[in-house]
């Protein structure tokens, strides 16, 4: 049966000599693998630039339950980036997220709040906003909300450490020490109250952005089991250091 759904391109990869096997996160059937063939003519050139990290698509496509790759019959982009192409910022911060993505939504879990979210934020990346360069910290707290471990409770006088295995604010370092210093937990409290139209409202050193940045992997890979290191991560330190 041909389904219709919206989708966002995470990762490609060749298959063969005529076709590509493309990871993307779907509104309709959550993360899947379709296998898209390859050709010499301009209709199938012009499908493939579409394939691109974070591209927003509408995909026509034969999904089973019961087959590990989908085949798709036609895919299209539904929202050409106006600024993402050529902003290497822009663009660093969406192949690093794309990877995020890719190795933390579990294929099949249908979220339709969490497309949503995702969707209308990339958007957003691809406007004219101000503070891009904390846009991925803000990105990946809020992500937290619909993968099960958004940070408890708030910074404060009394809770001035974060917690990294508990995923909450304490009074005094653990003795872990898989947590956030009290200079990095004040940022960190700040970024969890923050909304995308705001991010202009903080100023994040380069260093504690980076610092923050390990932590928020870290807290990651801690409370995501299959959760593993990111490839992209130094090339996306050195565009933002």
């Amino acid at each position: 049966m041909l389904n219709k759904t919206r989708g966002i391109i995470l990762h490609q990869i060749k298959y063969s000599d005529s076709s590509k096997i493309i990871n993307v996160y779907t509104e309709k059937f959550g993360r899947q693998d379709f296998i898209i063939s390859e050709s010499k003519s301009k209709k199938t050139k012009s499908k493939h630039n579409v394939l691109q990290a974070l591209f927003l698509v509408e995909i026509d496509a034969y999904v089973k339950n019961s087959r590990q790759l989908q085949r798709i019959k036609e895919i299209k982009n539904i929202y050409p980036f106006k600024t993402i192409p050529y902003n290497i910022s822009k663009s660093t911060i969406v192949q690093f997220i794309a990877e995020i993505l890719y190795k933390s939504l579990l294929p099949d879990d249908i979220n339709e709040n969490l497309f949503n979210f995702l969707f209308q934020s990339i958007k957003l990346l691809d406007e004219e906003i101000k503070g891009v360069s904390n846009f991925h910290l803000l990105l990946l707290v809020h992500l937290t909300k619909f993968l099960g471990f958004f940070p408890s409770g708030q910074y404060s006088e009394e809770a001035t450490f974060f917690d990294l295995l508990e995923g909450r604010f304490v009074m005094l370092p653990p003795i872990h020490k898989k947590f956030i210093n009290q200079e990095n937990s004040v940022v960190f409290g700040k970024i969890l109250n923050l909304s995308f139209d705001k991010l202009n409202q903080i100023q994040i050193s380069n260093s504690i952005r980076s610092q923050l940045l390990d932590s928020i992997i870290e807290y990651y890979q801690l409370h995501i089991l299959s959760f593993k290191e990111i490839k992209s991560l130094q090339i996306f330190k050195s565009v933002f250091e």
